[in-house]
């Protein structure tokens, strides 16, 4: 089942986009970006779509992100990709889609960094594997005590029946264990 996700525009650093841009005037500022990624966040609600904040989250996202991506942005694009996923995530750098000359060129990120672009681009970039992001969070809350990670439920407003059956799926073990850690 495919899911479909509006994703937020990552912030520019407008200290070297003045720089590059003088003397033209600035269109795209880090407040016009908060607002074009408000409007998506509504805009996702209404229809019904998941709407991911690329700054906040998109490293562990496990489904496939697709992106589209203009020439003069790319360069900048993948040294934020390899910042914020790692070098080694597949990409697939998709040009002229859907024409004669289409070019599909596979690569990981960091390959991608060396590839010399030539007009707009789609991104097809591998999510991270599920087994690995549970393994991880798994790992993550085993170094919490048990009582500390129930509280952290309880703060949410949960109840203490839903805390033990959400600590029970974080740390991957049955809920009477967790049951009979608590007694």
């Amino acid at each position: 089942e495919a899911q479909v996700y509006l994703m937020a525009y990552y912030p520019v650093n407008e200290k070297k986009a003045r720089a590059a841009m003088s003397p033209a005037p600035l269109v795209r500022t880090n407040a016009s970006v908060c607002r074009a990624n408000g409007m998506l966040r509504v805009l996702a609600a209404e229809f019904g779509f998941r709407y991911i904040d690329c700054n906040d989250g998109l490293k562990d996202e496990t489904g496939t992100i697709v992106l589209y991506e203009a020439p003069h942005h790319l360069k900048d694009t993948f040294k934020d990709l390899a910042g914020l996923l790692g070098e080694d995530r597949r990409i697939a750098l998709c040009r002229e889609m859907t024409k004669k000359y289409e070019e599909v060129i596979r690569t990981t990120i960091g390959g991608a960094l060396e590839e010399e672009p030539r007009g707009e681009y789609v991104l097809v970039i591998e999510g991270r594997d599920v087994r690995e992001v549970q393994e991880e969070k798994q790992a993550a809350f085993a170094e919490m005590s048990i009582e500390a990670h129930m509280e952290l439920y309880l703060q949410k407003g949960m109840d203490r029946k839903e805390a033990m059956k959400a600590v029970a799926a974080d740390r991957g073990v049955p809920k009477r264990e967790i049951y009979q850690a608590l007694l």
